[in-house]
């Protein structure tokens, strides 16, 4: 059987998420809050699927998920210290592919 404490924090988190998601005081989400639920989820699909797809490119020159997750996570002189992940992240996919396309990619160490 649960605390008190726990009782009370999990009523105040779910009260938090209830108004952090728009939820109104019958219980119903608003329509604002659906659209930007749906916008936030549309916005980490697209950066999913843009992750994927550049990892899914070097797996063609590497052969291997797990060597291309390794490459898309290490820190490339190319991209001055920073991982093909966190460009993709920041929308510079382009930049990943080109140099992937131009041969310059390789195996991370």
């Amino acid at each position: 059987m649960a605390d008190l404490t726990s009782v009370v924090l999990a009523n105040g988190m779910m009260t938090f998420y209830w108004e952090l998601i728009g939820m109104g005081n019958d219980g119903q989400i608003t329509p604002d809050a659906m659209d930007a639920l749906r916008a936030r989820f549309d916005a980490q699909s697209r950066k999913a699927q843009t992750y994927y797809a550049v990892m899914h490119e070097m797996k063609g020159i590497l052969g291997k998920d797990e060597a291309a997750s390794t490459w898309m996570d290490a820190p490339l002189e190319a991209f001055d210290g920073q991982t093909p992940a966190q460009l993709v992240a920041a929308g510079r996919e382009q930049e990943v592919l080109a140099h992937i396309r131009g041969g310059k990619a390789k195996p991370a160490r």
